[in-house]
């Protein structure tokens, strides 16, 4: 089965109940970006890191479920915005992107 973000949100609720607000999950991301940021990602195997990235990525698509928007077509909008700024690197894999 290939999942998305309605047949992973539709299964959180049923596991987990409807959501009164964003609050709750969006703690429940933090932790798992914890999880993920504590256990040091540069140490963890491949199997270890994909289990972490994916248990963030699904608590994400609940937090897009409930706010009401694809997170795809977010993720698109966003990429359109970032392609067009300028950015200030360092050279290690991330950076800013400098004010207009």
């Amino acid at each position: 089965m290939n999942e998305t973000q309605k047949t992973i949100s539709e299964w959180a609720t049923q596991t987990f109940g409807v959501p009164e607000n964003l609050d709750p999950i969006v703690d429940r991301f933090l932790e798992e970006v914890d999880e993920l940021a504590s256990s040091t990602a540069s140490v963890l195997t491949l199997e270890e890191l994909q289990s972490e990235c994916a248990d963030c990525l699904i608590v994400l698509y609940q937090v897009a479920q409930t706010g009401g928007f694809d997170l795809h077509e977010a993720v698109n909008n966003k990429m359109q915005i970032n392609r067009s700024r300028k950015w200030d690197t360092k050279g290690d894999g991330v950076g800013q992107h400098i004010e207009d």
